[in-house]
């Protein structure tokens, strides 16, 4: 550890309310990081400043392609594709069938299919293969944790580099559970700007600490992911953090799932979420009954509707210059 954080990365007050502890429990390391939570905003971040986090990135788990990446068969792409174009262009009253979240996200940001996407923190390119399927063709993805460059099954490129060696101009930017990994998220969100077009649009899904469950966890809440989370924003923190690097906020949308209540009981019974014992690991021994997970599931959409959730969608618009 090279050095300590004393100020906010969301609106840089040295001012705190309270610290906590917290381990690593996802790998089961049980390290313990001290956090510290801004008294102006809310904003939760790591205190101690970790020059080197690869050994907490697991490979098999961040970075492998064991999922279907295999493209499907060129009638069914025209097919979806043609929906999806129709989906883009239509008031929603028209449609009555489920569609798919990532092409309910890239509606909310005005979306074409032949719009330049890039995804900020990739990972194994899960994400943009999902929007490879429904017809979208421009994509890329960048991780700084990927061991190489490379092109998945589908040919959608992957590159291993940050968002500040890269070069171009994009429509839409997403950070889908990356930015909380990001050290800087003023520059990160500065960089952003800088990469998109005129009207472009930011996306950032991410964990939030104006929820119920960080008040009910605290510490062994699951969504702090310690210490490979930089900061867990709050609501207003990501608002002043979107306005210092010129953006606007059009909304939030919260997402939250059941996730936020197993995984950090598991957390308070000493149990990782890669242990043989959690229900991320063996669904079937699960220490949950499935009444119990439905029940979870459901509370999950009330807090959801509540504004309660422990994760939000924030849609951002790049402001005029």
């Amino acid at each position: 550890m090279s050095s300590v954080r004393n100020s906010c990365p969301c609106c840089d007050s040295a001012a705190t309310e309270e610290s906590v502890c917290v381990r690593e429990m996802m790998i089961g390391l049980r390290e313990s990081f001290e956090y510290s939570k801004c008294q102006m905003c809310g904003t939760l971040w790591r205190a101690s400043l970790i020059d080197d986090l690869s050994s907490y990135y697991p490979e098999e788990s961040y970075y492998s392609f064991q999922g279907d990446f295999c493209a499907p068969a060129s009638y069914r792409l025209f097919y979806t594709r043609l929906k999806s174009w129709l989906f883009l262009r239509t008031p929603s009253s028209f449609w009555k069938h489920p569609v798919p979240v990532e092409l309910q996200w890239l509606r909310a940001c005005n979306a074409s299919l032949d719009d330049r996407i890039l995804d900020v923190g990739c990972g194994d390119g899960h994400f943009l293969f999902s929007l490879y399927k429904i017809g979208f063709r421009h994509l890329e993805g960048i991780d700084p944790y990927l061991p190489e460059n490379v092109m998945n099954p589908a040919g959608v490129k992957l590159k291993s580099q940050s968002l500040f060696e890269s070069v171009g101009v994009y429509d839409h930017l997403f950070f889908h559970h990356s930015l909380e990994h990001m050290r800087d998220p003023l520059d990160v969100l500065k960089q952003a700007h800088s990469l998109l077009g005129e009207g472009g649009s930011l996306l950032i899904r991410t964990p939030c600490i104006d929820s119920y469950a960080w008040e009910t966890y605290q510490e062994n809440w699951a969504q702090i992911d310690a210490p490979r989370h930089e900061q867990i924003f709050s609501r207003k923190g990501i608002t002043l953090l979107a306005e210092r690097s010129g953006f606007s906020v059009q909304r939030f949308e919260y997402d939250s799932n059941e996730f936020q209540f197993w995984a950090s009981e598991q957390y308070q019974k000493d149990i990782p979420l890669y242990d043989n014992r959690s229900h991320f690991i063996a669904s079937e021994s699960t220490l949950f009954s499935r009444e119990q997970l439905h029940a979870l599931k459901q509370r999950a959409q009330e807090l959801n509707l509540a504004e309660r959730g422990d994760q939000f969608c924030v849609y951002l618009k790049k402001s005029a210059t």
